[in-house]
């Protein structure tokens, strides 16, 4: 056990980190990863993304936010429309409330998009504080339509990232209004599938933004909206009434409202004397408007203060990194080139290209990005002034902040926590005590989450109950005797077929005995992990893993099973027909992953290497309506070989006989009967003892005959 918690403390460098990453990686708990401003939770993201060996995608709730993820918005990777949502599977009456849109949405989702979906390990949702109670349940809703619709999610791990005490979810009357009534709260705690879920939650503690304690604990108490008058008083001080006006180089305001950003910066360039370069994006195949990550028309004149909006990936010297602010020193129809403060030398910066990623299996099953359309562009945006909203994830060391007007719960603690220190503050109006709001309904989340801590202790149970939980499933056939229920009842449906009804009843009291074998199993394997809750090293239970999978498997390939697989009703109703091949390739789909899954266990269990097959499997993509005909066909023409056979082996049988009756002076039935010539090739005995257990061969006639029958039969009808 000792390599899974210690692989990867090394590389992170705090606990809590440690803890989450280690979660991830061994285990299959679900996490709300969440922590105060500049705590690393984008590093912890993408460090997910680099070194963890799962299948995974990452998803957010908005189109810029998706792309500074590496990942697709939710709308676009799961084909939900906007929209509001009613929790139909939770709440029966939003059937009939008439509060929701497009509650049929489920059915366009692609093939492509349903394995993908089935195969992941994890799914990360990042800036989960902006997404909606009733969008996270129609998450939910697609993962369980496409993976295991009795557990929350499908069964998927989730990742999810975030700070409640920042940006809020969009509630507009016309949407939020339609679904209020189901939810407590808009926020993602109160998503019902959240709350079956019960992920746990890890708080990174580490602060990498500011240093100063001063400065750290007036943005604690920002952040949960408890400010004492010191601190409001110790915050207004740094109201400075003409500091837009006077706006130093280096600069940048944070303001409540776009509209106000907007008319900062146009004021700010127009003062500006000289020529204007417009920089055009340049946008190839598909990349919504929504999701451009800077305008799509950029006005620069040399003295313009720009901010970088993403991370210098052109040169191996990081010359500059989103957030970073300089002035435009000098402008051509292909560079813009820029000096930022305490750099040696002005930068350079052409177009660069951001891609829109979807992410998709490849042809070896493995999950990938595949590109759907580039935006090339300039990599800034005018930066005199930017919507505190956007400024969410940056850093900057000087700022003035325009508040007064904070609309939404957070928006203040945005705005403070994005600078390095307090001295690089300034506000451009004093900030009243009720602009620093906080929801009271997220203070109690957080403090209900914060009241069941996770531990090492925690960890190592979690390491024990995801083996566990993978072995159990081995020996757990519910599923699959659900779907030949299910196919027993169409098979029963205005008496389509009574055979193939009974063919299934047979079927399903075959896997029921062996559920029952499998429950026995499961409770061994319950009194041994108590012994030695170590599966890998655990050599009793390991010995009986092996014994199981040799027992299980031979039971699941019985040519009754084999042939029930193939079988098909004989009604002439094509809905009954159609009906019972769709359930029937999503049993064969099911059973194709479990058999293998329990051969793979023949040498033993170990859980890197079971969960690498497991996700394979998955992938597989097999036509089963093709096979299924393909093994007719296949059984078919076996089967008319094997008549073939049987009547020359039965044909050189009798001509055996008529000879020796000669030879004997008798008649050929004081030899052998037809009906013994039958029986002997139906059953093809390979030895005297053998022979002598088939009906009409007694001692005397094996005896007098035995050995020349069995050399016959060894030379079949050829």
């Amino acid at each position: 056990m000792e390599s899974r918690t210690n692989a990867i403390s090394q590389e992170l460098t705090n606990p809590e980190r440690d803890l989450a990453a280690r979660f991830i990686e061994f285990t299959d708990r679900s996490l709300f990863l969440t922590g105060r401003a500049g705590t690393g939770k984008t590093t912890f993201l993408r460090w997910v993304v680099d070194n963890v060996k799962k299948r995974m995608a990452v998803v957010a709730p908005t189109g810029v936010a998706a792309i500074n993820a590496r990942g697709m918005t939710i709308h676009s990777f799961f084909q939900i429309p906007l929209g509001a949502h009613a929790p139909v599977r939770y709440v029966p009456s939003a059937f009939y409330g008439a509060t929701a849109q497009n509650e049929d949405w489920r059915s366009g989702l692609r093939k492509e998009r349903r394995r993908l979906i089935r195969s992941l390990d994890l799914l990360i949702i990042d800036e989960i504080s902006m997404v909606r109670a009733d969008l996270l349940d129609a998450i939910d809703r697609v993962l369980r339509e496409c993976r295991d619709g009795k557990k929350p999610f499908g069964g998927v791990q989730l990742l999810l990232i975030g700070d409640l005490y920042q940006l809020a979810p969009v509630t507009h009357p016309d949407e939020w209004g339609r679904v209020a009534q189901y939810y407590e709260t808009p926020y993602f705690f109160s998503s019902y599938a959240y709350r079956y879920l019960q992920p746990l939650t890890v708080e990174l503690q580490r602060l990498y933004r500011q240093r100063d304690e001063s400065f750290v604990n007036i943005l604690n108490e920002v952040r949960v909206g408890r400010v004492s008058p010191n601190t409001l008083d110790t915050l207004n001080r740094l109201y400075s009434p003409d500091s837009i006006e006077r706006l130093p180089k280096g600069t940048i305001v944070l303001s409540s409202h776009n509209s106000r950003a907007d008319e900062i910066n146009a004021r700010q360039l127009k003062r500006i004397v000289g020529d204007s370069y417009v920089y055009k994006a340049i946008v190839m195949g598909t990349f919504p408007r929504s999701m451009y990550p800077v305008a799509e028309e950029i006005e620069l004149k040399v003295g313009a203060q720009v901010m970088f909006c993403r991370n210098d990936t052109q040169s191996s010297e990081m010359r500059y990194f989103n957030g970073k602010i300089g002035s435009v020193v000098g402008l051509t129809e292909d560079t813009v080139t820029v000096e930022c403060e305490g750099d040696g030398e002005a930068i350079e910066v052409e177009r660069v290209t951001w891609e829109n990623v979807e992410t998709t299996l490849n042809q070896a099953g493995e999950v990938e990005g595949k590109v759907q359309g580039q935006f090339v562009q300039m990599p800034f945006r005018l930066a005199w002034a930017i919507t505190i909203h956007k400024s969410q994830g940056l850093t900057f060391s000087h700022a003035i902040i325009d508040a007064a007007n904070a609309f939404s719960s957070g928006q203040v603690y945005v705005a403070l926590s994005r600078c390095k220190t307090l001295e690089g503050i300034r506000l451009s109006s004093k900030l009243p005590a009720h602009a620093i709001k906080t929801d009271g309904r997220i203070i109690t989340a957080m403090e209900a989450a914060s009241s069941c801590p996770v531990n090492e202790v925690t960890l190592q149970r979690a390491i024990r109950e995801f083996d566990r939980d993978q072995l159990i499933s081995l020996y757990d056939f519910q599923s699959e005797l659900e779907a030949i229920d299910g196919l027993a009842r169409l098979a029963q449906l205005r008496n389509a077929d009574r055979p193939l009804h009974q063919q299934c009843a047979a079927v399903a009291n075959k896997l029921r005995a062996l559920h029952k074998v499998g429950e026995i199993f499961i409770r061994q394997v319950g009194r041994l992990l108590q012994e030695n809750p170590d599966v890998e090293n655990n050599g009793p239970l390991q010995q009986r893993i092996r014994d199981a999978a040799g027992y299980f498997t031979r039971e699941l390939e019985t040519d009754e099973i084999k042939s029930f697989l193939i079988s098909l009703p004989s009604s002439e109703d094509a809905g009954i027909a159609t009906r019972y091949e769709a359930r029937m390739a999503e049993l064969l789909s099911n059973l194709y992953v479990h058999v293998n899954l329990i051969k793979h266990t023949q040498g033993g269990y170990e859980a890197s290497g079971f969960r690498k097959a497991r996700v394979s499997l998955m992938m597989v993509d097999v036509n089963w309506e093709e096979w299924r005909a393909q093994r007719r066909k296949g059984d078919s023409e076996q089967g008319k070989e094997a008549l073939d056979d049987r009547k020359k082996l039965e044909a050189r049988v009798e001509a055996w006989r008529t000879e020796q009756a000669k030879k004997e002076g008798v008649k050929a039935c004081r030899v052998l009967t037809k009906s013994n010539i039958v029986d002997l090739v139906a059953v093809r005995p390979k030895s005297l003892d053998e022979l002598s257990r088939v009906k009409g061969f007694g001692a005397k006639r094996v005896a007098a005959y035995g050995k020349v029958l069995l050399e016959l039969l060894r030379m079949g009808g050829a």
